[in-house]
């Protein structure tokens, strides 16, 4: 984690090129890292609450297993958080996605430059995580007619608590929103992977932008002095054989 985190930290840090979006002309390249960096830290903090979470429904399965009386308030609590988590995750996911559309907007070569198309790989990993909840929800008896959307989400999971009026059904009511979480965090697992790719790719660009600008720099500084010793103006290329 110290690792991706120093990543992020990098391409917040990163200089401004002169007269690009992040230097005196605007603020937009320097919102998108600090935005990247956010969304990282929103990961990592559903990614821990999802721990919590699943502690927590494995202590009311292990409840139920020493012979106790299960705490359905308290599980039906767990569960409706567990809905909260599951939305905050897809949220990242869509957020993740419409920066990704930014950056490519912004920088129109970096697609080709990275071999990756990172909007694509956000809008896919939503619709795999839709589908692995969906299954999960389906195989637990709930049909989810639309599952595209926040709302389905809770809804589903409070159908599913609210339908638990005997133990039996309260019990597998804990053990189906034990099977969504853990199949959330593997999804946030991947959607982390996605993002420290992207980080460095994104880094590795805007090195490669600072080293051109760089250049260009000294090459204009190289023309400078030369064409101010020459009697008449040059173009570049005549005025370097004067020093081959």
């Amino acid at each position: 984690m110290k690792k991706t985190l120093l990543i992020v930290s990098l391409l917040i840090a990163l200089p401004a090129q002169a007269g690009s979006v992040a230097g005196t002309g605007g603020s937009l390249e320097t919102t998108q890292y600090l935005n990247y960096g956010e969304l990282f830290i929103q990961t990592n903090t559903v990614m821990s609450s999802l721990q919590t979470q699943m502690q927590q429904l494995s202590n009311l399965q292990q409840q139920v297993a020493s012979g106790q009386i299960l705490n359905w308030g308290q599980a039906k609590q767990v569960i409706s958080n567990v809905a909260s988590t599951i939305n905050q995750a897809k949220g990242i996911g869509y957020d993740s996605q419409v920066m990704a559309g930014r950056w490519s907007s912004l920088y129109p070569d970096f697609n080709n430059r990275s071999g990756s198309n990172y909007m694509q790989q956000y809008g896919n990993w939503s619709k795999e995580t839709n589908n692995a909840i969906k299954t999960a929800l389906t195989a637990n008896g709930l049909q989810v007619k639309d599952y595209q959307t926040d709302a389905a989400t809770r809804a589903s999971l409070e159908q599913l608590s609210n339908d638990a009026n005997g133990s039996q059904s309260q019990i597998a009511a804990v053990n189906a929103t034990n099977q969504i979480a853990m199949g959330q965090y593997d999804e946030m697992q991947k959607l982390r992977q996605i993002q420290v790719a992207q980080n460095g790719a994104m880094l590795t660009y805007m090195q490669g932008q600072q080293q051109a600008a760089d250049q260009k720099t000294a090459q204009d500084d190289v023309l400078r002095k030369m064409t101010s010793r020459q009697p008449q103006s040059k173009t570049y290329d005549e005025v370097l054989k004067n020093y081959q």
